[in-house]
């Protein structure tokens, strides 16, 4: 079972996406900062993030940037969550590393696309870099 790590401080985005989510088979650990993503992205359980932009402590561009510089994370595909639609917003979630962008409010099953798309990319990227190998399950 693939686990998605959602980055959000909402809590009613967090109680939404974890239904959706969990009901199409997938396991979830939440963090609600950018420095709690970032650690739990480090922990090496983690099989895709779904990172929201407007955090506490680090905003998700922040956290994306770092997850790139580090070679425990920087294979982990990154899908962005965020209310901010416009084109200059989603150019600069891609080009911190994000492998696509998801808009609020969202269809659930644009999501669950979305998360099956970024896991697909996430074994390209392992297996053409191999960065990650040595993470630890």
């Amino acid at each position: 079972m693939p686990i998605v790590l959602l980055a959000e401080d909402e809590p009613d985005i967090v109680k939404l996406v974890t239904y959706i989510l969990r009901r199409e088979g997938f396991s979830l650990l939440t963090a609600t900062t950018g420095g709690e993503a970032i650690a739990l992205a480090r922990r090496g359980e983690v099989d895709v993030i779904l990172l929201d932009i407007m955090l506490p402590e680090l905003d998700g561009y922040g956290v994306c940037a770092a997850l790139r510089e580090d070679p425990l994370t920087r294979h982990l595909p990154v899908v962005v969550m965020s209310a901010r639609a416009q084109a200059r917003e989603v150019k600069r979630g891609l080009e911190a590393g994000a492998v696509s962008y998801i808009t609020k409010p969202f269809e659930p099953a644009q999501l669950t696309e979305q998360i099956r798309a970024a896991l697909a990319a996430g074994a390209v990227r392992k297996a053409q870099g191999g960065a990650g190998d040595d993470r630890h399950r």
